[in-house]
């Protein structure tokens, strides 16, 4: 038997994901500077569009010193949505994370 809970289960993963967020970003030791330096960087070179593609991500990846061979891992760690994008929601906080947690498909 399936039970709910009357919830709206898409707040609520919202509010999860944004929680996670803000854990990784604190243990990362990342202030209000960083983290204010990582979204002005995200906007400057995705422009206009706001999200960014396997090759505006490697792009990005290179500012933060990571070869070009490695982007389509970090790639698929950072798309959480798997739609073969990158938003500024899903970028944020990867780069206080470890790096991919996603084995290759």
């Amino acid at each position: 038997m399936s039970r709910t809970c009357g919830c709206n289960t898409k707040m609520v993963y919202s509010s999860i994901q944004m929680k996670m967020h803000k854990y990784l970003l604190d243990a990362a030791h990342f202030g209000a500077r960083e983290q204010s330096m990582i979204m002005e960087y995200f906007d400057r070179v995705c422009g206009a569009q706001n999200t960014a593609s396997l090759e505006i991500f490697t792009t990005l990846m290179a500012g933060f010193g990571i070869p070009a061979e490695q982007s389509p891992d970090f790639f698929r760690a950072f798309d959480i949505k798997k739609d073969n994008e990158i938003t500024s929601q899903e970028f944020y906080p990867g780069p206080g994370s470890d790096g991919p947690q996603h084995p290759a498909r």
